[in-house]
């Protein structure tokens, strides 16, 4: 099976390597100007086993095309999208439904228009959802001393990632998948599932970094207060764009059970929460700067009322 694998970023590094081990031939398609990233390979850290850092994991023997590039007679069974939503622009997806055949393309964003811009490209009887359940980020982070440089990933006990999409490439990307390590079933509807979970993301993210990454400092801030105003703005507003009942999680976001799930996922030691934090949606700043004003504007569309949302884009990204 020949696999294409769209981003060479921390997510796409982690399922090139168990689509390899899945025994795919696998190629990244990159921007240019990031080919370089994987002259000679890279290197893994798979912290769910015993001893990570003592035996990392050398991966080479990828092949690479660019965006600029015209691969014509190149033939994939699997196209995963591992790049965040604001990244689909600038002629990917054009790319994508040109080169990439009959290709069952497993789409990874969370975004309220991501499904759209899909949708716009690529039939959608090709596309396969997903929600990846993994932490992955390019060590060493801060205070962190490695052996040497590369990316060190997590995957939540009893938590695979979820996968939903016409049964027939949905079944193959789960059996692929699970035979390369990467655990994966299936869902019912996944684009749903990621939509409110990213409405409870993204404001906590958002609030997150308004103080300044401190996650102590957030939990006693006025943004703390703030976010969960936001959470139960953008529940609101997930359904209204769906055209669907509100979720039963709305129901249980509150201040009291937000702190309780941020003081469990504190004490997980696998992955430096607060530095991962910073790290990680530090990167995805402009994901969330767009996911936040797609927010706005269904907000706009519908009149509703979002005072919290509102204060949380102008506390961190004034103007």
């Amino acid at each position: 099976m020949n696999a294409l694998v769209v981003g060479t970023g921390s997510v796409g590094r982690v399922f090139a390597h168990h689509l390899h081990r899945a025994g795919c031939d696998v190629t990244f398609l990159t921007r240019g100007e990031h080919g370089g990233n994987l002259d000679g390979g890279f290197v893994l850290y798979e912290l769910n086993r015993r001893r990570p850092w003592d035996t990392p994991v050398r991966c080479t023997g990828y092949d690479v095309v660019t965006l600029e590039s015209r691969p014509e007679g190149r033939r994939w069974d699997q196209i995963y999208v591992c790049v965040p939503s604001n990244a689909l622009c600038g002629g990917l997806l054009d790319w994508i439904g040109k080169y990439g055949g009959d290709a069952t393309i497993v789409k990874l964003q969370p975004g309220l228009t991501d499904c759209a811009a899909f949708a716009s490209r690529i039939p959608q009887a090709r596309v396969v959802t997903g929600m990846p359940a993994l932490a992955s980020y390019r060590v060493p982070l801060a205070g962190e001393d490695v052996p040497e440089p590369g990316t060190a990933y997590w995957f939540p006990p009893l938590m695979p990632s979820r996968f939903s999409g016409p049964d027939e490439r949905r079944r193959e990307v789960i059996d692929t998948l699970n035979a390369g390590g990467l655990p994966a079933r299936k869902h019912a509807d996944v684009e749903r599932l990621l939509g409110y979970l990213t409405a409870v993301e993204v404001p906590l993210t958002i609030g997150n970094e308004c103080a300044e990454w401190s996650i102590r400092g957030f939990c006693r801030s006025r943004w703390f207060g703030i976010a969960c105003k936001a959470i139960k703005e953008t529940l609101a507003i997930v359904a209204k764009a769906r055209q669907t009942a509100s979720p039963a999680l709305a129901l249980f976001v509150n201040p009291m059970t937000i702190r309780l799930a941020i003081f469990l996922l504190q004490r997980e030691r696998k992955v430096p929460l607060e530095p991962y934090l910073k790290h990680h949606f530090t990167k995805l700043r402009a994901q969330s700067l767009q996911h936040i004003d797609d927010y706005l504007r269904v907000a706009a569309e519908y009149g509703m009322s979002v005072p919290g949302l509102r204060e949380l884009r102008s506390g961190l990204y004034p103007g």
